[in-house]
């Protein structure tokens, strides 16, 4: 088992914040405290959800570099080629890196812990914050290879 703050293998190290299993296998390490966020916490994390949604989804945020990784292997993604297939994995290792690198760099301007972040997703998605879901489901989506690949291919089929 992982320690906190490290990655099963296999695992993206933010996947752990999606429910399910990954994130019930973690079990209570409260010692009897309240095990989530206290009531300033979770102001503060109502206070920067919409900035961490704006600034994924953003030219000024990680959507510039999904622009200029699309723009700079496109070439690669007009058709499925097996011959790439190795190239495919190492591109898709690369993006996961420069994208956990960003989130790494905004929590970081925000002063939050990858914990908090999960925190302020999760308080996203009970409070029924669609946004918020849909931000987790493509974080996800993009560091698991198979969804990857697909909606690589997708943007180009729509980008023609």
């Amino acid at each position: 088992r992982a320690q906190p703050g490290e990655a099963e293998a296999g695992m993206s190290k933010y996947a752990r914040f999606a429910p399910g299993p990954a994130a019930a296998a973690q079990g209570p390490a409260h010692g009897g405290y309240s095990a989530g966020p206290t009531v300033p916490d979770c102001e503060r994390y109502d206070a920067l959800l919409p900035g961490f949604k704006l600034w994924f989804a953003s030219m000024d945020g990680f959507g510039e570099y999904q622009r200029s990784f699309f723009a700079a292997y496109a070439g690669y993604f007009n058709c499925y080629a097996e011959e790439h297939a190795l190239l495919y994995t190492q591109l898709h290792k690369d993006f996961s890196f420069n994208l956990e690198q960003s989130i790494d760099g905004w929590l970081k301007a925000h002063n939050l812990s990858e914990d908090e972040l999960g925190h302020m997703l999760q308080q996203a998605r009970l409070r029924g914050d669609g946004e918020g879901d849909a931000v987790v489901g493509v974080l996800l989506g993009l560091l698991e290879y198979e969804p990857w690949i697909n909606s690589i291919f997708a943007l180009r089929r729509m980008s023609d």
